[in-house]
């Protein structure tokens, strides 16, 4: 009997020392999987910003190439003017 009772015992402590050995890596992968899933959502929410402001900036290109807004600078910043058009000159009086 007590044989029988010492082997039940052995067997018992090897069957929970193998499902240790055998969950220990699994516990392990799970952590890792975890980690890697709120990596995931982290970058997903930078993409979603950076595609945004791609979008934004490439808006902005467009309009910056319209032909109103290439006239627009020609005027106010290097002081063109279309022809037969007279330009007026800014005078400023200092006090």
């Amino acid at each position: 009997m007590k044989n029988k009772s010492k082997s039940l015992a052995l067997k018992k402590i090897l069957i929970i020392a193998l499902c240790f050995f055998l969950l220990f890596p699994v516990g392990s992968r799970v952590k890792t999987v975890w980690k890697l899933n709120e990596r995931k959502k982290e970058l997903e929410a930078i993409k979603a910003e950076l595609v945004t402001e791609n979008k934004r900036l490439k808006e902005e290109y467009e309009k910056a190439r319209s032909l109103e807004n290439i006239e627009r600078i020609a005027r106010e910043k290097l002081g063109m003017v279309k022809e037969g058009e007279k330009p007026l000159v800014e005078v400023v009086i200092d006090e």
